[in-house]
């Protein structure tokens, strides 16, 4: 019996949330029509103005288009709300056909991959050279024998499939939350089922661009208070104050550099360890300064030992997962579990396009790292279609790219369609064709989750700092 009076009451709220608005319009139709049929009630509130006063005030746009929809009301609360019960029902019908369509369109797709894959398979077979083992594996790899755009609606419809499957756990595990949540979060719909843009409104390039910056914001001021001040559990733990204070110490360090690349000027100045040949003393390391342009390339050389490592195994050094990864780095490493957790929570924020979610304050970190190796491995796999397949980047439309920088946190707000284009060429270029020639000639490993870690974090920064983002916050 409480559990029907708690879904009754539920309705109810978000009935009023729904109606609350139209009501106000209601409400402010019928005083307008006491105010018409009884001017002289309202005698009192005339202002005289001079004919001879030839100043002219213009109210802001916001205000005289609200006048104007205000004049042209007449409807009520009842129509308002049969029409959108009507859009409402509509939108879900086209929504599911929608979605049934594309599914369609997705099966279609794979097909085209299968006969490819097949096609493969049948060649590498009549060759001999590989075992059928290898050559399954091989295809595990393959992805192509499809256009771009064709992979980039395949990489949507597991997006939609995934928030589905979301739909499916909520309606059955919270009922009572899903209203609520489909309110404050809309975005957790398939892409279907998304309302259209109101006429007027916020662009989602505009409102990405400025949420984004302002999680920018709120990484760098949790970057600093990681780095100055001991959480509150942590100091219960007596036993784990080193790793505490080495952990401050790494965000420390990561807050410097940080800094300075916010600092620095067009060009950078890199400190490299270099080895100098003396006569007399044998080989001796000396640092040099060296000027170079300030950007992506400056990024990467500077944490040149961290994302580049020798592939050779220590057996009296080295973990277990590092003998199964079979390279230099240990799995703490590669998941990215030596970043502070500002970095992570930041991450998961910006992919989520700079909206905060409520369950990331109570989740442990190790959720927010798997959506941010799940995003990353995503990117990766566009990037080696894009070279594997040998993309014309010259031929991609302003959609393609939009999507595919803002995948990697580049905003995409008053940029050119060259300027995305060159973007791309120079991220394909530091994180797939020379880390592959480096690992082709041997003795080399790539920690490919941190180099696209370090890049996005760039962009990020550099994109909040431009004049053409959105947001108020100074250049």
């Amino acid at each position: 019996m409480f559990g029907k009076l708690m879904q009754i009451v539920s309705l109810g709220c978000v009935l009023l949330v729904t109606l609350s608005p139209v009501m106000g319009h209601s409400r402010g139709n019928r005083s307008r029509r006491n105010h018409q049929q009884h001017p002289h009630n309202n005698m009192n509130m005339i202002v005289p103005v001079s004919s001879s006063s030839s100043t002219v005030v213009a109210s802001p746009p916001g205000v005289a288009v609200a006048a104007t929809e205000e004049s042209s009301g007449g409807s009520n609360g009842v129509s308002q709300m049969v029409g959108y019960v009507k859009d409402s029902i509509v939108r879900s019908i086209d929504g599911c056909k929608t979605m049934w369509s594309n599914h369609g369109q997705c099966n279609a797709i794979r097909s085209k991959q299968k006969l490819y894959k097949q096609s493969l398979k049948d060649q590498w077979l009549e060759e001999g050279a590989l075992s059928g083992k290898q050559i399954n594996q091989l295809l595990k790899t393959e992805s192509g024998g499809i256009s771009f755009e064709e992979y980039q609606f395949l990489q949507q419809g597991k997006v939609d499939r995934s928030k589905v499957t979301q739909l499916m756990f909520m309606s059955w595990g919270a009922p009572r939350f899903l209203p609520y949540y489909i309110m404050f979060f809309p975005d957790m719909l398939p892409s279907p089922f998304l309302p259209a843009p109101k006429v007027g409104a916020e662009t989602k390039w505009s409102e990405l661009s400025r949420s984004r910056s302002h999680a920018v914001v709120k990484t760098l001021l949790d970057l600093e208070r990681d780095a100055r001040q001991v959480p509150a559990l942590a100091k219960l733990n007596f036993f784990g104050r080193k790793a505490q204070q080495q952990s401050m110490e790494r965000t420390h360090q990561i807050g410097l550099s940080t800094y300075q690349l916010l600092m620095s000027p067009p060009t950078a100045v890199i400190t490299k360890k270099i080895v100098v040949k003396n006569p007399k003393k044998g080989a001796e390391e000396k640092m040099e300064e060296i000027q170079t342009p300030h950007g992506p390339t400056t990024i990467l050389r500077t944490i040149d030992n961290l994302i580049y490592g020798s592939s050779s195994v220590d057996s009296s050094s080295t973990t277990t997962s590092n003998k199964k990864e079979g390279g230099a780095f240990s799995a703490q490493e590669t998941n990215l579990s030596l970043l502070p957790k500002s970095i992570i929570k930041g991450m998961g924020s910006l992919i989520d396009g700079g909206k905060s979610n409520p369950t990331d304050a109570i989740l442990p970190t190790y959720f927010g790292r798997r959506k941010v190796l799940a995003h990353l491995q995503k990117v990766k796999e566009c990037d080696d279609f894009l070279v594997k397949e040998k993309v014309d980047i010259a031929s991609l439309g302003t959609k393609q790219l939009r999507d595919v920088c803002s995948d990697r946190l580049y905003d995409c707000m008053g940029r050119t369609d060259e300027e995305m284009k060159s973007m791309l060429r120079e991220w394909l270029d530091l994180v797939v064709t020379q880390p592959q020639s480096k690992v082709a000639a041997g003795g080399v490993s790539f920690n490919d989750n941190l180099a696209r870690t370090a890049l996005m974090c760039y962009y990020s920064l550099e994109s909040a700092q431009d004049a053409r983002a959105a947001s108020y916050l100074p250049g």
